[in-house]
């Protein structure tokens, strides 16, 4: 029998988003199979979780960039003058992109990006995660691709960068090359990420986008069944989203007390995350003091950093986690260039916001609804499970269907 199991990759799909109005398909697999919500990772890099299993600390992941100077591919960028952070915006826009062009003829990420790291300190830091999802070397446990290639199961891999990551372009790749051989298929798409991040999660524009996504998604089943006997459709969204309702200026405080990047502390704004090491303990204490002080966040504990799973062991992440409140925005930030955004994830894994969508559709899974969200790790061995791969044992992690 032909068989196939395509995860669909919805970034940024709250379990709110499904329902029989705005997205009748994705409604109508939801109630004929499993579907519920799961609870991602810490942080903004969740993949390690829904593909090995792993937390943030068992993954080295949690975060675009980390402090590595040894092996920045920005390294050449060390004599660059702070003044070229206050060029116009067009002209940093083509200094940044000459730089990642540069860096790339040595470094092969796939998320190379200088985000808005002042250029004078880009040397400073390097992408935590330099390779494609997919490749032998994402991570050092086994994830599902590394049992696909060990087992032999031919896939299917769409995501960016060599991708585009829209309805319009996984729908084209799908109908190209989804074909025997294949026994998996995974597809990324963006859609609702930009929409939401743009316009925020309770827009016009979101649900205008979740109709055209719910239609795309329906194409893309009709086109399988034409294909395929037996399809197992995995659709899950990588995270959630919420709305921006307040925003933190850091950068003000910093400057009330005369502390300087690159001089006092080196420090990433994450949206919703502040990262910070220190030169020295006078800065730290500084530091504490005020963001103790402010209303809107918090600083990450021993206790936070274990409940988490954030105990790497190494300080490439930050000495120091402030991490802002649900809806509350850091800006300016490294990330948002000149407005902020109205929609945000990366909030405590706990938030309800940020909580996403899971559907689990096949011909051999039952009708359950989950009330409460779960683990986003146990995505692993369910799609496991589907593909009837034996897996590592080491997490103890069991599937959420039987199959």
């Amino acid at each position: 029998m032909k068989s196939i199991t395509v995860f669909v990759m919805l970034d940024a799909c709250r379990p709110d988003y499904i329902n029989k109005r705005t997205t009748p398909f994705m409604h109508n697999l939801a109630i004929n199979g499993f579907s519920g919500s799961v609870k991602p990772t810490f942080g903004f890099e969740p993949d390690a979780a829904y593909l090995a299993g792993r937390y943030p600390d068992e993954a080295d992941g949690g975060a675009q960039f980390w402090h590595m100077p040894e092996k920045s591919p920005f390294g050449f960028t060390r004599l660059l003058p702070e003044s070229l952070n206050h060029l116009p915006e067009l002209p940093q826009k083509i200094l940044r992109k000459i730089i990642i062009w540069i860096a790339k003829q040595n470094f092969k990420s796939p998320n190379l990006s200088t985000a808005r790291i002042p250029f004078h300190l880009l040397n400073q830091f390097s992408p935590a995660m330099s390779h494609h999802l997919d490749h032998p070397e994402f991570l050092n446990e086994e994830t599902l691709f590394d049992l696909l290639r060990k087992f032999g199961k031919p896939y299917l891999f769409h995501a960016a960068p060599d991708f585009k990551v829209t309805m319009k372009a996984v729908l084209a790749r799908a109908k190209n090359e989804l074909f025997q051989p294949c026994e998996f298929a995974f597809f990324h798409i963006g859609n609702l990420d930009r929409v939401g991040h743009k316009y925020g999660p309770a827009s016009p524009q979101i649900t205008k986008e979740l109709k055209h996504v719910d239609k795309g998604l329906e194409y893309l089943y009709a086109d399988l069944k034409h294909r395929f006997n037996k399809i197992n459709l995995v659709i899950m969204g990588d995270h959630g989203m919420m709305e921006v309702n307040h925003h933190l200026n850091l950068l003000s405080q910093f400057k009330k007390h005369h502390l300087v990047n690159g001089r006092d502390f080196l420090y990433i704004l994450d949206s919703t995350m502040a990262r910070f090491w220190f030169n020295n303990n006078a800065a730290q204490k500084t530091v504490e003091s005020i963001l103790s002080g402010i209303a809107g966040g918090r600083i990450l504990t021993p206790e936070d950093h274990h409940f988490y799973h954030l105990n790497w062991p190494h300080n490439r992440f930050g000495d120091l986690i402030f991490l802002t409140d649900p809806g509350t925005l850091i800006f300016p930030n490294h990330f948002q260039r000149n407005a902020p955004v109205k929609g945000m994830h990366g909030y405590d894994p706990e938030s309800k916001g940020q909580h996403a969508a899971l559907i689990i559709n096949g011909p051999e899974i039952l009708p359950q609804q989950k009330a409460k969200p779960s683990d986003m790790r146990r995505v692993f061995p369910t799609l496991c499970t589907l593909l009837k791969l034996d897996r590592p044992d080491s997490n103890g992690l069991e599937s959420l269907v039987i199959s």
